[in-house]
C-alpha cells in the first residue's frame, strides 16, 4: 500500500500525508505515476 493509498482509506490524516509528500513527493509520484497524483483526484474532506 502506498501513500495515497493509506491517506484514501485513511489510515493517516491529512497533515500527515502531507508531511510525507513534502518529504517524498517526487518518489512517490514516480512510483503511482502522475495520473494517480492528481490533486483534484484526492478527498481532503
Amino acid at each position: 500500500m502506498n501513500l495515497i493509498d493509506e491517506y484514501e482509506a485513511h489510515l493517516i490524516s491529512y497533515e500527515e500525508f502531507q508531511h510525507h509528500l513534502w518529504e517524498s513527493g517526487q518518489q512517490l509520484i514516480n512510483a503511482v505515476g502522475l495520473e494517480t497524483v492528481s490533486y483534484t483526484h484526492l478527498d481532503v474532506s
